[in-house]
């Protein structure tokens, strides 16, 4: 479990650090060890650290209420641990998992931090709105990084939390120009990624960003006032096939809710506001680690088990259980090897 001192010394090295890297993962669904989101639920629910989880975790809040991430759809494991719960009905309706009400990582990560050193809040730590493997993110850095500048005393000084592919573009610059600390919780495929990120949060008073996004949740829960800081018209650079893969939008209902609720600063977080996150992150159905762990057992054996399909359009089909599925695509890989060697 990584201490805010080593998150503090982290902060030496800030290339490598945000230097890309390749994900190293032995999970059945690759993408729950982004954030290091596995080992979170692993540690939590006193599981080996060597076991593959059998569910799909979302690594993010999506504040779509309809829309599945296309590699959660065709991932070869047979649950989700859906959160927040306003998203249940779209998995039962557009994938062929089961459905099993849990909360974001996030919420297990902050109980397993109960009780480390509070350190003294200062300040305020600011999330630009980040780039992504495959989406760029145009903004005027400058005239954000400028306006950041002219807060009022109370909330600086301003650290500037980068995304580590921000870092890699640049666009820290701006900001370190004019004298802002620059941090960041490290690369999306480092495990400590999001000890990382509450370690920095825990440092500051307030936090905000000009993006809606899982910052607001977590930084919030890392014990900040978060506000919203919507000074930056950004736009989303990428073919329109990506952009539709993998951007998900909120409605407008739910995007002028949570402005309108978090744009004027806060000495502390309101009861509406702390409602309204919780709400997001799906606490109501954050389980024990005796629960967490009696689930993830639950869908092990589900993996071998379990020959139906379900979808409210398709009705009931049967299938091989996705243990089978992902061994066969296992020695079709291993076969196509042979055959380019031979």
């Amino acid at each position: 479990m990584l201490t805010l001192k080593e998150t503090l010394s982290s902060q030496n090295d800030l290339e490598s650090l945000c230097a890309d890297r390749p994900l190293r993962t032995r999970e059945a669904f690759a993408p729950n060890a982004f954030y290091g989101i596995d080992g979170i639920l692993k540690e939590y629910a006193g599981l080996p650290r060597a076991c593959s989880l059998k569910v799909v975790v979302p690594h993010g809040v999506v504040l779509d209420e309809n829309y599945i991430w296309d590699a959660e759809k065709k991932a070869l494991v047979p649950g989700v641990l859906c959160y927040p719960p306003y998203r249940e009905g779209a998995y039962r309706d557009q994938t062929d998992k089961e459905v099993f009400l849990s909360a974001s990582p996030f919420l297990y990560l902050v109980e397993m931090l109960q009780g480390q050193p509070q350190p003294a809040r200062q300040g305020t730590i600011f999330f630009p709105q980040h780039s992504t493997h495959h989406v760029t993110v145009e903004m005027d850095f400058e005239c954000l990084a400028e306006k950041l500048t002219q807060l009022d005393s109370e909330y600086q000084p301003v650290t500037v939390c980068i995304y580590w592919r921000s870092f890699n573009l640049g666009h820290h610059l701006p900001f370190q120009k004019r004298g802002m600390r620059i941090v960041s919780a490290g690369h999306m495929y480092d495990p400590a990624f999001l000890y990382r990120y509450y370690h920095l949060c825990s440092l500051h008073r307030y936090a905000s960003s000009n993006s809606l996004g899982s910052q607001l949740f977590y930084s919030l829960k890392s014990g900040c006032s978060y506000f919203h800081y919507d000074s930056a018209e950004a736009h989303l650079m990428a073919d329109d096939l990506v952009l539709k893969r993998d951007v998900s939008n909120p409605s407008l209902a739910t995007e002028l809710a949570l402005k309108a609720l978090f744009r004027t600063p806060q000495p502390s977080a309101t009861a509406e506001q702390l409602s309204t996150v919780d709400y997001h992150l799906g606490a109501s159905h954050l389980r024990s680690p005796r629960d967490l762990s009696r689930l993830l057992l639950h869908a092990e054996m589900l993996d071998k088990t379990r020959f139906h399909r379900r979808g409210r359009t398709r009705g009931k089909s049967f299938a091989l259980p996705t243990y089978y599925w992902r061994s066969c695509q296992v020695w079709k890989r291993r076969l196509a090897g042979i055959g380019r060697r031979s």
